[in-house]
């Protein structure tokens, strides 16, 4: 094969991946970057305003004679519920049973 084919051959190859990698990319990649308007951002839930047991948490307080110990339950579920999840907390869960550091919620081993 001459050069001019092997180059010709390479060229039109490279092209061809980079075209294949952006319909990837398109297809999807794209899709998980965050494209919600503002709209959206404004009406979704700020996690750091509900936190539990925090004195300025906009939790809801209500009495529960429920008090949980020991192998204590994971919440999860929707961010939309989080404030309900978060009220539950505060009132059943002790108050040492979890630990927020700014980003991520970890789960504090209590021996009852």
């Amino acid at each position: 094969m001459s050069l001019r084919k092997q180059l010709f051959t390479l060229i039109l190859t490279a092209l061809l991946t980079v075209l294949f990698l952006l319909g990837i990319y398109t297809v999807f990649t794209k899709r998980c970057v965050d494209t919600g308007s503002e709209g959206m951002k404004a009406k979704s839930i700020e996690l750091t305003a509900y936190l539990p047991f925090d004195e300025s948490s906009q939790v809801a307080r209500v009495p529960s004679s429920l008090k949980l110990e020991g192998d204590l339950p994971i919440l999860d579920g929707a961010a939309a519920l989080y404030p309900i999840f978060a009220a539950v907390v505060q009132a059943t869960y002790p108050e040492d049973s979890v630990c927020f550091d700014g980003t991520d919620f970890s789960a504090v081993v209590v021996r009852g």
